[in-house]
């Protein structure tokens, strides 16, 4: 919008509920018993693990992957989904990816 006497612009915000969720979710990885190159890879670049310790804690069982804000919660399931990978996520979270 444009004010045509002062010449201003009406700006609104709208911030997406994601981006202003301030909650701090837990990424696991979960039942992963013979694990390819290609989910040991995606882990790896996900939770900043190398090849060793990501078969390492996949021999564990469930471990954390990511630690952090919604935004990057959804694009790390998002590329869990993509691997068929299982995960679980503390707190619950509330957005489809």
């Amino acid at each position: 919008m444009f004010c045509e006497q002062c010449g201003w612009n009406a700006v609104t915000t709208y911030i997406a509920p994601i981006r202003a969720d301030m909650t701090v979710y837990s990424v696991y990885a979960d039942g992963i018993s013979n694990p390819s190159r290609g989910q040991i890879r995606m882990l790896s670049r996900a939770a900043c693990l190398n090849y060793l310790e990501i078969k390492r804690q996949l021999a564990k069982g469930s471990f954390l992957v990511y630690e952090g804000d919604a935004e990057n919660v959804l694009r790390i399931i998002g590329d869990l989904d993509a691997y068929h990978i299982g995960y679980k996520i503390i707190p619950p979270f509330p957005y489809q990816a």
